[in-house]
């Protein structure tokens, strides 16, 4: 394959996931892609690559002249080696308009880091985060940064999986609904309450936004949720508000309703 791409300098895009790359193979893949400059999706998620190779991969992103979706979640790319990428891709691609993060390893401390390390792209409107540590504090600084306007042509975020509660993920849904265009949010396999998801999707209602807009939130898990407490008397209470509903009650705990 390494010999292919670099006998290939016009190639555009380059899919290797899960292909149990190493890092030796990557170095020869990543000298074979000096030869291009015209690479628009590079994806090699869930490889064995990224600790030894990461200046070569850097060297590879920083001559690509048209670079549009970069995928790296599920390598060895994570920690320290992180910010090196992050950091060459908003000096040399800030016309980037994907950049899939998923499973490395952001957690609700690092991610504000990594937001500001990507924010001069401004073109940017997909942004996987899924398979993070983002947790409610990580989920409210991602719901910050939208709302300031930081990635204003925002057009799908996937933040699955990343043990989020109610408050972090109605913050991201009030976020993402002011934004324009906005196309696709993916919340599922967080921690939401049912009211919570009840209100995710009135405000997705009350804004107007096409039905897939919102995806499914059918896998998530309540008992988890840290805005979600029980004050020993039957009674499911909202840490924002300190309001509850009665959990012996069958309507409310069937329909999940959050009580005014």
């Amino acid at each position: 394959l390494a010999q292919l791409v670099s006998r290939s300098p016009k190639l555009e895009v380059l899919t290797i996931r899960q292909s149990r790359v190493t890092e030796e193979g990557a170095e020869a893949l990543f000298k074979g892609l000096l030869s291009t400059t015209s690479l628009k999706e590079l994806d090699f998620r869930y490889n064995n690559i990224g600790g030894t190779t990461i200046e070569l991969l850097a060297a590879v992103i920083a001559q690509q002249t048209d670079l549009q979706a970069v995928r790296i979640g599920g390598t060895n790319i994570r920690g320290k080696l992180f910010p090196r990428i992050n950091g060459v891709i908003t000096t040399t691609a800030s016309h980037l308009r994907e950049y899939a993060v998923s499973d490395t390893s952001i957690s609700g401390g690092e991610v504000g880091d990594f937001l500001q390390r990507i924010s001069p792209l401004k073109n940017l409107e997909n942004l996987n985060m899924e398979e993070n540590t983002l947790r409610t504090g990580g989920a409210k600084t991602l719901a910050a940064f939208i709302a300031n306007g930081t990635f204003p042509n925002l057009k799908v975020l996937n933040v699955k999986d990343n043990m989020i509660s109610s408050a972090g993920a109605l913050e991201i849904s009030r976020a993402v609904c002011k934004l324009k265009g906005f196309e696709r949010l993916e919340m599922d396999f967080n921690y939401l309450s049912e009211w919570a998801i009840a209100e995710i999707e009135k405000m997705f209602a009350d804004a107007k936004m096409p039905d897939s807009c919102l995806g499914e939130l059918d896998f998530n898990d309540p008992e988890m949720d840290e805005d979600d407490v029980d004050d020993g008397g039957g009674v499911a209470v909202d840490n924002q508000d300190g309001k509850g509903f009665d959990q012996n009650e069958p309507a409310a705990a069937k329909e999940g309703i959050r009580p005014k």
